[in-house]
């Protein structure tokens, strides 16, 4: 009898994971995968109890591109009548396997007959997707003979405006920099979205979602994913912000007795007075227009260059979207100096500098070793490097393990209309 090594798969819950970690494809992902296995005639309970049943197979297959799902089922034994059938978990903090049910959610099937081969072929997005192959009302089943069941997801670019962002193109028009966001938002979630205490979201359906598992199982312990990252080109919009994070650095060094091993909760927002920073509750920092244009403006001085409204205004706008600006995040007061001192480094201009360079920002999430929990909080890494030395960006970018899509832009309207703001 032919050994099938993927049993007991027989429910949602249990289901075999078409993919193994660190195999890698698209990020963290193989985009084309298979197994071979039976549908098989088993037994259950004991003595006056006992009775046989044909079993069902589940697989779950985690889809990290928006685009198309082929799944083909082949090699069916001719004695044999299987059906394929496809499921959607719904992406969710609530979003479980064990909430699906065989004939209730059921989005798409194949029933072709005896001997026949099976395919089903749908759009997808970035998600965890379920497939059943199970004998047609329960009758045939073959021990001996596997069946092939293949997985192939394909990257759609004609929906995305942009698949690649040319930066020399992009900067003659006159663009200052450009964005490129992710195109999944784990367990729905976005930075604008957040209204919790804090940016850190406990996984409640860790075990029973695979992409959320698999996931958490390679970022942990220091890796990071990238759901946004900002790319700045222009003199006048780095200047900004490296003034921004410097007046940041000295007002904590200055007001604040916050000590380098206590973590307490950090928010940045921005209201009629400018850019706000905030420490437990305590406002420590405002940043105005008014205030700032000067410092940005003597910096650019010795190059000629002007501060313009565009560039002062979008680099407020980016920094509080880098810190998130609806849930404060945890940070220790080190960590927040590291991230601050990084940024006014990596922005900084001096004479020998050209709006030629590209320096980045990133926006990114973590799980945290241990609890799982989904953290938002921004942190400085010592492998970052914050020049990005090609002519485009393109929609797949390191670290990011899934696809986003890309817009430059020259004002803050075409940021917010990106963004969905």
């Amino acid at each position: 009898m032919y050994q099938d090594i993927h049993e007991d798969n027989d429910s949602f819950e249990k289901a075999t994971s078409m993919y193994e970690v660190g195999q890698y494809e698209s990020g963290i992902y193989k985009l084309t995968t298979w197994v071979d296995a039976t549908i098989s005639q088993k037994t259950s309970g004991w003595w006056l109890w006992k009775k046989t049943y044909i079993d069902k197979d589940f697989y779950s297959f985690d889809c990290c591109v928006t685009g198309t799902l082929k799944v083909m089922l082949t090699n069916v034994p001719s004695n044999c009548d299987y059906d394929l059938r496809a499921y959607k978990l719904k992406d969710g903090p609530d979003a479980k396997a064990s909430s699906l049910r065989f004939k209730e959610d059921c989005w798409f099937s194949s029933e072709m007959g005896k001997g026949s081969d099976e395919e089903l072929e749908f759009s997808v997005t970035p998600r965890t997707y379920y497939f059943c192959v199970n004998a047609f009302q329960d009758k045939t089943f073959d021990n001996d003979h596997p069946y092939h069941l293949q997985v192939e997801e394909s990257e759609d670019v004609s929906h995305r405006e942009n698949i690649a962002c040319q930066i020399p193109l992009r900067r003659h028009s006159g663009d200052l920099g450009a964005l490129w966001v992710s195109d999944y938002k784990p367990l729905g979630y976005t930075p604008v979205t957040l209204t919790g205490t804090h940016s850190v979201i406990d996984v409640r359906n860790y075990d029973d979602y695979p992409f959320i598992r698999h996931l958490a199982d390679k970022y942990t312990d220091g890796n990071y994913i990238n759901y946004a990252v900002l790319y700045v080109w222009d003199l006048s919009t780095r200047a900004c912000l490296s003034a921004i994070a410097q007046q940041l650095i000295q007002e904590i060094n200055q007001k604040t007795d916050w000590n380098d091993t206590e973590s307490k909760e950090v928010s940045v927002g921005m209201n009629t007075a400018g850019l706000v920073l905030t420490v437990a509750g305590i406002a420590v920092a405002v940043i105005s227009t008014a205030s700032l244009g000067p410092v940005a403006a003597a910096t650019l001085a010795v190059l000629g260059i002007e501060i313009n409204a565009a560039a002062l205004t979008l680099s407020l706008s980016s920094f509080a979207m880098a810190f998130n600006t609806n849930a404060p995040y945890l940070s220790t007061r080190k960590d927040l100096l590291s991230y601050l001192v990084s940024m006014q480094q990596t922005f900084a201009i001096g004479k020998g500098s050209s709006d030629k360079e590209v320096k980045i920002l990133r926006c990114r999430y973590r799980f945290d070793s241990g609890t799982h929990a989904l953290n938002w909080s921004p942190f400085y890494s010592e492998l970052d490097n914050n020049f990005y030395n090609e002519d485009n960006i393109l929609f797949q970018i390191d670290h990011s393990g899934i696809n986003g899509t890309i817009r430059s832009f020259r004002s803050l309207d075409e940021i917010r209309t990106f963004l969905g703001a």
